[in-house]
């Protein structure tokens, strides 16, 4: 999901609006579709047995970056339930040749429990806890105490 909000990010930048910079003042917005493959654990401390089966609506990122006297701040949306810690700062180093850092980006999460889960950068924040439903397969267990690292797929999306 990072590259995914970094081209949002990029994307904002290059449609600037004319009567914006009139006064000064230039916005650029951009909008970025980060909807990943079916599969994946729902985000947040879900289920093992709540998984993607299907999509009822796409997941988006969207931007807006304000530019005035050579100083810009971005301001993101992500369709995900957090922004884990670090995302800013890898966002901000990929955008430093545009002017931007983690100092001048802002990123906001809808905290949709309906996006995946799987991507943060603190393994526990990985974990689908075994239910009913998969209370028979020892696996489900093994996975919980020691949750997989975040799936590197979901930030190519």
């Amino acid at each position: 999901m990072r590259a995914v909000a970094a081209i949002a990010v990029l994307a904002a930048v290059a449609v600037w609006t004319p009567a914006a910079s009139a006064a000064g003042l230039r916005a650029g917005v951009g909008k970025a579709d980060i909807t990943p493959r079916t599969g994946y654990y729902l985000g947040g401390w879900t289920r093992a047995d709540r998984t993607a089966g299907g999509q009822h609506t796409r997941l988006f990122s969207r931007a807006l970056v304000l530019e005035r006297d050579g100083h810009k701040l971005a301001l993101a949306q992500v369709d995900l339930f957090m922004v884990p810690g670090g995302m800013v700062q890898q966002i901000g180093e990929r955008l430093a040749d545009l002017g931007l850092s983690e100092r001048n980006i802002v990123i906001s999460a809808s905290h949709t429990h309906s996006g995946p889960g799987g991507y943060a950068n603190f393994p526990t924040l990985n974990t689908a806890a075994p239910s009913l439903e998969t209370a028979t397969d020892p696996f489900s267990f093994a996975r919980f105490i020691t949750p997989q690292p975040a799936d590197p797929a979901l930030y190519r999306s």
